[in-house]
């Protein structure tokens, strides 16, 4: 076709209107739905629990909205026991399928096992009472239980808090005591690990309704205060004689809280005696003493609480796809370093025949954090000097990782053999997902078994994570589609952001993954050479192709950013940023809406002829050219538009049309 104008600017053609016939109809999917009556990819509150994230990093609320999560000081480590058995679980439960533990499978104890769970559920208003026992029994031996926490904790704070007045008693006589799971030896209830006292009771205690104890990890305390197990071990009990109340009282009571009547025999000189029932009743008149009546005690413990130094950041750093590893020679497995078991420790050397001066232990915490605060234990030598440091991703000049310095420690390395050591470490908060501790070694002739046994390692922060990142599933268009623009509704409070982007292909890959029969995941190999009976499932799984495209840069209008991936597509993914540049605030993001239309052609070629002129400002007839190619499926069309700027007029010469693309 011929247009003349004049031509006063870059000629620019836009668009051409779009046309096509198709279904209307609403496919569901796990994490989207597609909308064909409004052209749509809806995700909505019903969506996100489908979409891919680093577990632990994204909170939902009930109103469908998806933040980042919180990370929390000082937290009470009693009420989340079970996913620490789940993640880490014990020998005792290896036969134990993770979804089936429960908070009952922590607990051992002499009496009303089942009931301890309600001294861990928070609630003031539900409580653990022991069974009742003859007055003449060992009571220590029958009143205890102990706890697993499902990890080692550097414990701040035990508090014990009984039940209201009026609903019980607390503990006449009673210890608490901690362990860390070392030290094989005879304890209360058959316990083959050693434990320590907290905190022990001297005299009877009527009234006293809270009792807390503080701890020091890092000082005093370190054998007391870092712990996996707490036992609570009621020592005394004045049984029938809990409270003295009025006859009018003890007739209201019920039978099971009805305690013992007292009966006195006065004596000459004033003073009564206790006497039993039928001495009282054959007595004369004046020589009757005082009847008096008790309510039976009711030992209710409402609450253990076991307030430590915060959500570890480390021991999840796994469950996160994160990493951790060393650069100290030898077979180390430095999992065991955050596997919240002191029990498993490895060893660092200090000491090296090469020449290096320094080693490191390396962990990507799998995702960003605002950290705080340090806590290690260790048997054998503590270490003498080192550093800890942190990177947020971000690059130096040769590649490697930029890296902020904490913390410098110059000491001596201190210790003995066998026992305990706990060091730590508060400062500023940094943003980072990487971390890595920095320790001197000494160089020497001769090879030196000289090493800290780091049991376990643990970081602390506070406040929303920084970044976090969600992707949604594989979305099919159901045939190639055209990309229009993408829209979503989110809060983003001053110093935060929200930030999406796109990624499109029109094929699929396959990666196959391999199990065995415990759900550990396997290579082919390793899976090929198992006899059947150890040989678990095999999932496919479907991945992006060759033909995809890298992330699109982020769209940065909510209220409709044009799509810049490449289009018309088969299958699109979609994935959120959502980064905060303060532990207090944090963005939101509730739904977005991605707007397709059913493409023309497979693709269409253009051509302006000429494509420079001689003079500006006078008429110029040129030629627009356009080649469609057409898939199966396409709709075709049957209207073009040109656009150009102000300032340029188009006038219509004539169309000319062929087939096949000649002239």
């Amino acid at each position: 076709m011929n247009i003349r104008t004049k031509l006063l600017a870059r000629f620019v053609l836009v668009s051409a209107v779009l046309w096509s016939n198709g279904t209307e109809d609403l496919l569901a999917q796990a994490g989207h739905r597609i909308d064909r009556s409004a052209n749509q990819v809806v995700v909505g509150s019903d969506h996100w629990d489908h979409w891919e994230f680093a577990p632990g990093t994204i909170q939902i609320s009930p109103l469908g909205e998806v933040r980042p999560n919180r990370v929390y000081k000082n937290t009470n480590a009693a009420l989340d026991i079970v996913d620490f058995l789940r993640y880490n679980p014990p020998d005792y439960l290896s036969k134990k399928e993770p979804e089936d533990m429960a908070l009952l499978d922590a607990i051992q104890g002499g009496s009303n096992r089942r009931g301890v769970v309600a001294a861990l559920d928070g609630d003031l208003t539900t409580y653990w009472e022991p069974d009742p026992v003859d007055e003449n029994v060992d009571l220590s031996s029958q009143w205890w239980f102990t706890v697993d926490l499902g990890r080692v904790v550097f414990i701040n704070k035990i508090a014990l808090k009984f039940v209201e007045e009026g609903m019980g008693d607390p503990f006449l006589l009673f210890d608490v005591l901690v362990s860390d799971g070392q030290k094989p030896v005879q304890a209360i209830g058959g316990s083959s690990i050693e434990f320590f006292p907290v905190l022990q009771t001297l005299k009877p205690n009527k009234s006293q309704r809270t009792f807390e104890v503080e701890l020091d990890p890092v000082g005093i305390d370190q054998r007391r205060a870092v712990g996996r197990f707490v036992q609570v071990v009621v020592q005394a009990s004045d049984f029938g004689r809990g409270r003295e109340v009025s006859p009018e009282e003890y007739d209201q009571l019920s039978s099971e809280d009805r305690g013992i009547i007292e009966y006195s025999k006065r004596q000459t000189d004033g003073r009564e005696i206790v006497v039993k029932q039928e001495v009282y009743e054959a007595l004369d008149p004046q020589r009757r003493g005082t009847i008096r009546y008790f309510r039976r005690e009711r030992p209710r413990l409402a609450e253990l609480e076991v307030w430590t130094q915060g959500d570890d950041l480390a021991s999840g750093a796994l469950r996160r796809n994160g990493s951790i590893s060393t650069t100290v020679p030898g077979s180390i497995n430095p999992q065991l370093m955050i596997d919240g078991n002191v029990t498993s420790v490895e060893g660092l050397s200090l000491f090296n025949i090469e020449n290096r001066l320094e080693d490191e232990l390396f962990i990507d915490l799998g995702s960003f954090f605002w950290i705080h605060s340090h806590r290690m234990s260790f048997t054998e030598y503590a270490l003498g000097n080192y550093r800890l440091e942190f990177s947020d991703g971000s690059l130096e000049v040769d590649g490697g990782l930029k890296w902020i310095t904490a913390v410098r420690r110059e000491q001596v390395k201190r210790g003995v053999a066998g026992a305990l050591n706990v060091d730590g470490n508060d400062f500023d908060p940094v943003k980072g997902r990487f971390f890595r501790l920095v320790f001197e070694v000494e160089h020497v002739r001769r090879p030196n078994r000289s090493a800290t046994r780091l049991s376990e390692i643990q970081l602390f922060g506070e406040g929303f994570l920084p970044e976090v990142q969600l992707e949604s599933d594989l979305i099919r268009l159901g045939g190639s589609r055209n990309l229009v623009s993408l829209e979503w509704d989110a809060h983003t409070p001053p110093g935060t952001e929200v930030q999406l982007q796109t990624r499109t292909g029109d094929t699929l890959g396959e990666i196959v993954h391999y199990f065995k029969k415990d759900g550990t995941e396997i290579s082919e190999t390793a899976y090929n050479k198992l006899l059947s009976i150890f040989r678990g499932e095999t999932v496919s799984e479907e991945v992006a192709g060759a033909d995809w495209e890298p992330w699109s840069v982020p769209y940065d209008e909510p209220g409709g950013s044009p799509i810049t991936s490449p289009s018309p597509r088969e299958f699109l993914k979609v994935r959120a940023i959502l980064r905060s540049a303060a532990p207090d605030v944090a963005a939101s993001l509730s739904g977005l809406r991605l707007n397709f239309a059913e493409p023309v052609a497979r693709r269409l070629l253009g051509e302006v002829v000429p494509s420079q002129v001689d003079r500006l400002g006078a008429e110029t007839p040129f030629s627009v050219y356009v080649r469609p190619e057409f898939g199966a499926g396409d709709g075709g069309f049957n209207e073009l538009l040109l656009e150009a700027p102000a300032g340029m007029e188009l006038t219509y010469d004539g169309l000319l049309g062929s087939a096949d693309g000649g002239d």
